[in-house]
């Protein structure tokens, strides 16, 4: 099994390839499902999972810590409100605006995960190991909630990537009457 900040890292391969082959010219459909694998996987997992098992860490530096995470949660919200004023030029016809807001999307996208990467991601190994396997069977929740086979279609992973990362589905314990 993988490690969660490995399946994030997995993810902004995808985002950052995502920004470069995007076509402004696609139907705008394709850009809100992109988005909204990144709104309802992504950004969902590093809300609910990652950044408050983090949190519960005793680091040394929580206050600059902490802020720096809040800071990444504030940049998830400014990246969906871009989402909606681009969607909306796109409705409205007004493609100038699109074109040149797109790159700039993913231009946000990029550098915020570079922070993610740079400034939260190398503390998760220091979570205890329990934490760690169960961030990663929430995450496969959050992915089959989100629909697998569109998680799939939008990272280019297989199946058989998405099982060896995520291992053999848990075991849901039967209760006795």
């Amino acid at each position: 099994m993988s490690d969660l900040v490995e399946v994030l890292i997995i993810d902004h391969l995808t985002i950052k390839h995502a920004g470069e082959i995007f076509n402004p010219d696609l139907e705008i459909g394709d850009f809100m499902n992109f988005h909204s694998y990144l709104k309802e996987c992504h950004m969902e997992i590093e809300e609910k999972i990652l950044f408050p098992a983090l949190k519960k860490g005793r680091w040394g530096d929580e206050r600059w810590f902490f802020t720096k995470i809040d800071q990444l949660i504030s940049d998830h919200r400014l990246i969906d409100s871009m989402v909606q004023n681009i969607v909306n030029w796109y409705r409205s016809g007004e493609m100038g605006m699109v074109i040149e807001h797109l790159p700039l999307y993913f231009n946000i996208l990029v550098d915020h995960n570079n922070s993610e990467e740079s400034y939260i991601f190398g503390r998760w190994k220091m979570i205890s190991d329990d934490e760690r396997f169960s961030a990663m069977n929430e995450a496969r929740g959050v992915i089959k909630n989100f629909g697998l086979k569109r998680y799939l279609g939008i990272t280019g992973l297989s199946e058989g990537a998405f099982m060896y990362m995520f291992g053999p589905e848990p075991a849901i314990e039967k209760q006795v009457a």
